[in-house]
């Protein structure tokens, strides 16, 4: 996993990112901060992306909700439940 902080000036690494799917923490110019997984914003231990506080919750690029849904318990525990369908 590599971390990466963007300038105002560009997008660079962002798209360095999603182009050759990495998994990477990014910082953008405006102190937001992104989990991603092989090109996608995923993180399935806690929130993928915060903004001062505001946290969103990601698992492979697809949006599951926000803090007023979940907290990391919850999240950890929905996780959970998701996987244990896959396999049913």
């Amino acid at each position: 996993m590599k971390f990466y902080r963007d300038s105002p000036i560009n997008d660079y690494y962002w798209r360095k990112i999603y182009i050759n799917k990495l998994n990477a923490v990014l910082i953008d110019y405006n102190n937001c901060l992104r989990f991603y997984e092989n090109g996608k914003v995923h993180n399935s231990k806690n929130a993928a992306h915060i903004y001062y506080g505001y946290k969103l919750f990601f698992l492979k690029g697809k949006y599951y909700g926000n803090l007023t849904k979940f907290n990391k318990f919850l999240w950890r525990n929905f996780v959970r439940e998701l996987k244990m369908k896959v396999f049913l």
